[in-house]
């Protein structure tokens, strides 16, 4: 029953996310979404949007390139790929999830989580471990008096005293 309730809970999960994307293609781009998209390539480590150089070199003809070509009706993929073509991957501020990139946002996750799950088992087998030595001992009698002990008892008795 739970394993229903979760398969359920999942395809309706993975429907939303598609539906998402549907409606988020649907749409067409804005100036800003688009420039948010582009890294700025004067060096400042910003996007095309967020440069706050005042006569850059690349933000301010990108922008208006966005601009006609947004006019002209080019879609998302279309202005990305001119970029791309013009001035290589670098220019995307956010990696294509293709090839090398997908393996590079997919396996420190992994990473973690394989780290987690062996951490995990470990901690299980140590457990088990302890609780199977405890019940197999036997329950321990009462030791034999220490001799420095009872002389150390007695000794404290006549101190007291």
């Amino acid at each position: 029953m739970r394993n229903r309730r979760l398969l359920v809970c999942w395809v309706c999960w993975v429907c939303w996310v598609c539906w998402v994307a549907s409606v988020a293609q649907a749409t067409p781009p804005t100036n800003q979404e688009m420039e948010a998209a582009l890294t700025c390539q004067c060096s400042c480590g910003l996007t095309v949007h967020s440069c706050n150089h005042l006569q850059c070199g690349f933000a301010i003809p990108a922008k208006e390139q966005i601009a006609e070509q947004l006019e002209q009706g080019a879609s998302r993929e279309a202005i990305l790929a001119s970029f791309v073509t013009r001035y290589g991957e670098k220019v995307l501020s956010a990696p294509t999830a293709t090839g090398f990139n997908l393996a590079a946002w997919v396996t420190p996750f992994l990473v973690v989580l394989i780290g987690a799950v062996s951490i995990g088992l470990i901690a299980r087998r140590w457990t088990k471990n302890r609780s199977s030595i405890q019940a197999a001992s036997p329950p321990t009698t009462s030791a034999p008096a220490d001799p420095y002990q009872e002389r150390l008892k007695k000794e404290l008795e006549t101190f007291e005293s």
